[in-house]
């Protein structure tokens, strides 16, 4: 196995998996800092919405011009947009900061699987890949915590500038192992400039949906509208053919993973400034409880993965989306100043438990009930699903939010499980909609 490239990408991987986890945990303290309540859902969401942008044109770039580019100019945006929210002056300085950081993470995770496509060998690839997921997975465990220690220590700029310059670092093997990769074809045929315009257009609605919240009602309604409209036109031209209209096969194992990590999204984003603003736990206290929520993921990835016969796993996303959806109550307790906080800490954990068993088993569904010709396809409709969920989901939260942000209660955060739990249905009515059997 080639060492550099799994240390130089593990070392990325795990950087951009932590900034993830820590943003969310530091944005009560830059909420608070810089102001502007009403722009967290845009702040906390636009990151997502940007790649979904840049995860549908590194492919094709890749193939067009090899992965050394489109490397460089993810970590220079996701560097880039990490100093601009570090040094950031006002909220909207700091929402355009997580849009490019947002961009330059899209671009980065691609150029490392094409890296392993040719320098790995076909042997080694599932242990190369097992080592990705445990640096996703490390991160979403000890980053919370690691990001209230620091905020504790030091404050919230830190988060964002000490990984700057860690993100150049840390990229440094790489960038000694990409230059045996061969440098691409010019004269291939890229990605659709089709796809491209649409991939645009639909990570500029997302984001421009999240930021209603801080409109004025008549301008509010009209973006509203006008975002919706346009993403149930480009929506379809990233997602399977009938993933809108529930169709049943890919369509909806796809829909169960968007509406899932939509729901888990608004939790997690809500859980450390409900906790902080209005129940006066600390950011590290906040980043401890929001390890819980990874803890039981990772132990339902574990579960999941014990159960073998196909139609057991069939039935995973529907008990998962029941789960997220009694997770939801969690969100509801901490809306009351009377009960223990821990209570509703404890409860959201099982929709992390719930999210566990639908991302692993979602990922393998639409694989079996796809033509393995069409694989890197439905790869890609996977991860546009993970980007799009969160993204559309904070949207929905902040037309929501636009009526409630100036309440000084913990009910002016009563949007967040009003859209967990509608995600939650949505999952449900999804995952009886995947077939009990292979279909091509």
């Amino acid at each position: 196995m080639n060492w550099r490239l799994t240390i130089g990408a593990m070392a990325v991987i795990t950087l951009i998996a932590f900034e993830q986890m820590a943003t969310t945990t530091a944005m009560p303290a830059v909420v608070e800092d810089l102001g502007g309540l009403a722009l967290f859902p845009i702040s906390a969401g636009i990151g997502l919405a940007a790649q979904v942008f840049t995860i549908t044109i590194a492919g094709g770039w890749c193939d067009k011009k090899g992965p050394a580019p489109v490397l460089f100019t993810g970590l220079i945006l996701f560097a880039s947009g990490l100093l601009m929210c570090a040094f950031a002056p006002t909220m909207i300085v700091f929402v355009i900061g997580r849009a490019i950081q947002g961009l330059g993470a899209g671009l980065v995770v691609v150029p490392v699987y094409v890296m392993a496509g040719y320098l790995v060998p076909g042997n080694k690839l599932p242990a190369f890949f097992a080592m990705l997921s445990f640096a996703w997975v490390t991160p979403s465990l000890l980053g919370p915590a690691v990001a209230g220690l620091i905020i504790r220590a030091l404050s919230w700029h830190w988060v964002f500038g000490i990984a700057a310059p860690l993100a150049l670092l840390t990229s440094l093997p790489l960038f000694s192992v990409v230059k045996q990769v061969p440098k691409g074809d010019p004269d291939k045929l890229s990605l659709a400039r089709g796809a491209i315009v649409s991939a645009a257009i639909t990570g500029f609605a997302l984001a421009l949906l999240q930021g209603v919240s801080s409109m004025e009602l008549i301008p509010m309604l009209i973006v509203t509208l006008t975002c919706f409209g346009v993403l149930l036109k480009v929506l379809p031209s990233i997602l399977p053919e009938g993933a809108l209209r529930a169709r049943r096969g890919l369509s909806a194992v796809v829909m169960v993973r968007l509406t899932a990590m939509g729901a888990l999204g608004v939790g997690t984003a809500f859980l450390p400034l409900i906790l902080v603003r209005y129940h006066g736990w600390d950011e590290l206290q906040a980043g401890v409880a929001l390890s819980f929520t990874s803890v039981t993921w990772a132990c339902a990835s574990f579960t999941q993965s014990r159960v073998v016969r196909i139609e057991r796993r069939m039935k995973l996303p529907i008990l998962g989306g029941f789960l997220i959806l009694t997770g939801c109550l969690g969100s509801l307790t901490l809306a009351s100043l009377t009960l223990h906080p821990a209570l509703g800490v404890g409860l959201w954990s099982i929709a992390g438990f719930g999210a566990g068993l639908v991302a692993a088993p979602s990922s393998v569904l639409a694989l079996e009930v796809s033509d393995p010709s069409v694989h890197g396809t439905v790869s890609a409709y996977l991860q546009n699903a993970d980007a799009v969920g969160p993204s559309l989901a904070m949207g929905l939260v902040s037309v929501l939010f636009a009526s409630t942000a100036q309440l000084s209660t913990p009910i002016s955060f009563a949007p967040a499980p009003i859209i967990i739990a509608i995600m939650a249905l949505v999952a449900i009515f999804m995952a009886k909609r995947i077939p009990t059997r292979s279909m091509q």
